[in-house]
């Protein structure tokens, strides 16, 4: 649910492990409130806020997937491995040997409003 992404998101927030990477949506987060008090709004890519009862389709890796770096929200959701992707270094190798020069660009997903 919505809820769960932003349980999500506020463990990111901690930046105990660094920032959660995310895509398809943007929040704002406060990083002098308490620890999983930070979140303020949540964005998602087709510019509607997140809805907290709503259900969504996530994806993630493994790793994330089995709850380590204390993504223990992430390990209580069931997993479908119906799709079947490319490798996420396999895409991005393709990916950069397609182009002939790549360049960066800062999309602030994640925007600290105390700073």
């Amino acid at each position: 649910t919505g809820k769960d992404i932003k349980d999500i998101l506020e463990q990111g927030a901690t930046l105990s492990k660094g920032m959660i990477q995310i895509s398809g949506l943007t929040f704002e987060y406060d990083s002098s409130k308490e620890e999983y008090a930070r979140v303020g709004k949540v964005m998602m890519s087709d510019d509607t806020e997140l809805d907290l009862e709503k259900e969504y389709t996530v994806a993630t890796n493994d790793f994330l997937a089995g709850g380590q770096d204390n993504y223990v929200t992430l390990a209580n959701f069931t997993w479908s491995d119906a799709y079947q992707a490319p490798l996420l270094r396999d895409a991005l190798k393709d990916d950069l040997m397609a182009k002939k020069t790549y360049t960066p660009m800062e999309e602030m997903r994640a925007v600290d409003t105390a700073k």
